[in-house]
């Protein structure tokens, strides 16, 4: 039987499946986002704590504030979506209070009709009298799921359970429309409608056994419960019973214009009559975070194309805003939001429908900050479009905290189509160019720094390598003027373990010593001696007497002042100055 759900699903899909394309209009209001999630988190932290503080000891809202217990069970899903959207607990242990006490108000979940009706049900009262709501109970379902997912407490799923098996009562299965009855109401149930489709997935609006209607909010209330329990569990039953709540809506609430209808009779008195036709059904919410959820867990593409065909057709009903992007009900459809939310969280790839979500979600969040509250007093009104509220009112709060909740998962970072920017508001993220310019320029001044650096570390290796040469050279401009040249060494003396004795040393002079000679002849000795103490040569080093074949008779010819001055400007690593005085020597025994 579940193949069977399955395949039906997908075949009435894809006959109907159509290309759209999602362009965001350049007149929306606010497109993009200018504060960051941490802000966003704080904001939607606010209202959530005024909303609870506004709680009776029954964990309800009082009537006196538009109180109902349907709207109870959607603040409950809202603090457990935070915390999972937050990664906290912040709200765990509130809700591990909140959900006994709503079973002592009902047992089963089951609405008794707790509080005074909202004005998001008045047409429905208008028609049907006041009457319990199954949506009002799946209410709780939906919040137990969502808190199960965000802290995995098998007490979260256990409500979960005892909620939708509530839910699970009234609504329709294979069994209950071929024995053409249901346990839980008093009259026949018609076989089939829509050209011999089964009415199994619909789920009846009122818990009163004569009420025929299956209505979309109830029905998508059970879908989108089921689905969350489906995911969260992995559970067949529950995956199951969203495909053929997936099933009702696409066989029986689509009109020719691929939206939304309100309800549909399952009597078999009545010839499938349907409410709603040409308007705006409030269930289209319910239904698409449905669809976002099993589309996320089957991969069917199918599922994703007839997810894009319903939000297409909503998003074009004049009805449901103005040029502004911003929605104009005066009762703002919350599980809309909540389900263009689901579909942004769960599919994260790249798209023409992501960016136009992302974009239409940040137009509304926008507008109720801007339109719908008064700053700094956390009170929010029914309507995104404002003004705001003169008090506190739970269904307005409710209605506002779908967005202040939904986009705290939005980025800031749209990249956007030049074309669809708006004019008078000019508010775009943070630019990416200027970002960019600036890490260009730092990197390429770094860049340039390193290069000159480089180049004088290589500039003074190069110089220090050659010094001994430069040395040399600029000593030859000391030279008188009749001294010669080639006595002097261009580069610095090679010097080889052979080379320790006087005739070696004698080989490299070409000429007898002279006075000028007897310097160079000196200098190499010196290396010899500098090589020696660092390790160079393994031998002793020659002695200044050993490097002359003259001896002590060619240093007779030069007085001791200008012995001293040749062997300090040679043994000085830097260049000889005029006015530098020779070291002081001691004088050796037997020499004046």
């Amino acid at each position: 039987m579940a193949c069977h759900r399955k395949l039906l699903f997908w075949s009435l899909v894809a006959p109907s499946v159509l290309a759209q394309t999602f362009s965001p209009s350049s007149s929306w209001r606010k497109p993009y986002l200018s504060i960051t999630p941490e802000e966003r988190i704080q904001i939607a932290a606010a209202a959530l704590d005024k909303a609870v503080s506004m709680l009776d000891s029954r964990g309800q809202f009082s009537d006196t504030i538009g109180g109902n217990y349907g709207l109870a069970g959607n603040m409950a899903s809202q603090m457990a979506m935070f915390d999972r959207a937050t990664n906290q607990t912040k709200y765990k242990d509130k809700l591990t209070e909140l959900f006994p006490k709503a079973q002592e108000v009902n047992k089963g979940f089951l609405d008794q009709f707790v509080g005074i009706p909202s004005p998001y049900f008045f047409k429905y009262e208008l028609t049907c009298g006041l009457r319990p709501q199954l949506d009002y109970s799946l209410s709780y379902a939906y919040a137990a799921a969502q808190a199960y997912s965000a802290y995995r407490d098998d007490t979260f799923l256990r409500f979960a359970e005892t909620a939708w098996a509530s839910g699970r009562a009234y609504t329709l299965s294979d069994a209950d429309v071929a024995a053409g009855k249901i346990a839980t109401k008093n009259f026949a149930i018609k076989k089939e409608c829509s050209g011999g489709i089964s009415l199994a997935g619909g789920t009846f609006w009122a818990v009163f056994e004569d009420h025929t209607a299956l209505v979309g909010l109830a029905t998508g209330s059970f879908l989108a419960s089921s689905a969350l329990l489906a995911e969260a569990t992995g559970n067949q039953t529950y995956l199951d019973a969203a495909i053929e709540s997936a099933n009702f809506f696409h066989a029986h609430l689509y009109n020719v214009n691929n939206v939304v209808m309100d309800s549909i009779s399952a009597s078999s008195n009545d010839s499938c009559p349907t409410n709603g036709a040409g308007g705006d059904s409030w269930s289209t919410g319910y239904l698409v975070e449905g669809l976002a959820i099993l589309a996320s867990i089957t991969k069917n593409p199918e599922t994703e194309q007839l997810l894009r065909q319903t939000i297409y057709a909503t998003l074009n009903n004049p009805e449901r805003q103005g040029s502004s992007g911003v929605i104009k009900f005066q009762y703002a459809d919350m599980t809309f939001i909540r389900g263009l939310s689901a579909l942004y969280d769960r599919n994260t790839t790249p798209s023409d429908l992501r960016t136009y979500i992302q974009q239409y979600l940040s137009v509304q969040y926008n507008a109720v900050l801007d339109l719908a509250t008064e700053s700094g007093s956390n009170v929010y009104g029914t309507s995104f479009a404002g003004p705001p509220p003169n008090q506190f009112t739970a269904d307005g709060q409710i209605r506002s905290q779908s967005i202040l909740l939904g986009a705290i998962s939005l980025r800031n970072d749209t990249t956007t189509n030049p074309e669809s920017e708006t004019p008078n508001y000019p508010d775009p993220p943070r630019s990416n160019k200027n970002i960019g310019a600036i890490v260009g320029g730092v990197v390429g001044g770094i860049f340039f720094i390193v290069l000159v650096g480089l180049a004088v570390f290589f500039f003074r290796r190069r110089r220090h390598r050659y010094r001994p040469q430069v040395d040399l050279n600029e000593g030859e401009s000391r030279l008188p003027e009749h001294a010669t040249t080639e006595y002097l060494v261009a580069e610095p003396f090679p010097y080889s373990s052979e080379m320790t004795t006087a005739n070696t040393l004698g080989q490299t002079v070409s000429t007898p010593a002279r006075r000028y000679g007897e310097k160079h002849q000196l200098h190499a000795a010196s290396v010899r001696e500098r090589e020696y103490a660092s390790g160079l040569s393994q031998g002793p080093p020659a002695s200044v007497s050993q490097a002359s074949g003259t001896g002590d008779n060619s240093r007779r010819d030069m007085s001791t002042a200008e012995l001293v001055e040749l062997l300090n400007e040679r043994l000085q690593p830097g260049q000889w100055r005029e006015d530098e005085r020779p070291p002081e020597y001691g004088v050796q025994e037997g020499r004046r």
